[in-house]
């Protein structure tokens, strides 16, 4: 089952699109080097007393993050498997 998912707010960092939905980020699916990278939750985590995400191999505060921020109109289609076997 494919499923469209928006995106209102977000930012391009490095040539990578990432997302906010439900106040958590995610790296949205792309190509580099005859690779594909898909759809990616980016964990929080506290780095010397401090809330970081790590973004591309970089450290990012959420302050850095709310000013790359900005409104946009994405949608990626994710396939969904309802019906697994296992």
């Amino acid at each position: 089952m494919i499923t469209t998912i928006e995106f209102k707010y977000g930012f391009i960092y490095k040539g990578v699109r990432y997302a906010w939905k439900n106040k958590k980020l995610y790296r949205l699916p792309f190509e580099r080097n005859l690779r594909t990278y898909r759809l990616k939750e980016i964990p929080q985590y506290v780095f010397k007393s401090t809330q970081v995400y790590n973004v591309q191999r970089s450290k990012l505060t959420i302050n850095k993050l709310k000013f790359l921020t900005e409104k946009v109109d994405w949608n990626i289609q994710t396939i969904v498997e309802d019906r697994c076997p296992f």
